[in-house]
């Protein structure tokens, strides 16, 4: 059932959480030095509109975004690794999931992707 509980017919419309366009691009390099091995690498994902009911309502959808990623790595001859990386590098808000709790408690909830992020890590590979 949709809104005010009527019955809602879904044909022609998209796949719920179905976007028209999922693209994603990626790339790594690795540069061999006498010492170690050093690697750049980065990703970019886009995702265009979609819908999270079966209304297809603007206000059940989420707005196209995208999102930068990228990460550099130092990795010694003894198998120890050295990296340091960011995710969402350009702080993109966007929205992952909407619930229609219109109904029963007067609004619908958004539930948002993690924001802007960075740190660095360790790996010892033997």
């Amino acid at each position: 059932p949709g809104p005010n509980n009527t019955i809602i017919s879904g044909k022609g419309n998209d796949l719920i959480g179905a976007p028209d366009v999922d693209l994603s691009l990626g790339f790594t390099q690795v540069f061999t030095a006498s010492y170690g091995e050093y690697s750049l690498s980065g990703d970019y994902s886009y995702r265009a509109r979609r819908y999270f009911d079966i209304t297809q309502r603007d206000i059940m959808s989420s707005g196209g975004y995208g999102l930068i990623n990228a990460r550099f790595a130092f990795t010694a001859p003894n198998g120890l690794q050295f990296g340091v990386w960011g995710k969402n590098l350009s702080d993109e808000e966007y929205v992952t999931f909407k619930a229609d709790l219109s109904t029963f408690g007067g609004f619908i909830e958004n539930f948002y992707d993690t924001p802007r992020t960075y740190g660095v890590d360790f790996t010892y590979r033997f």
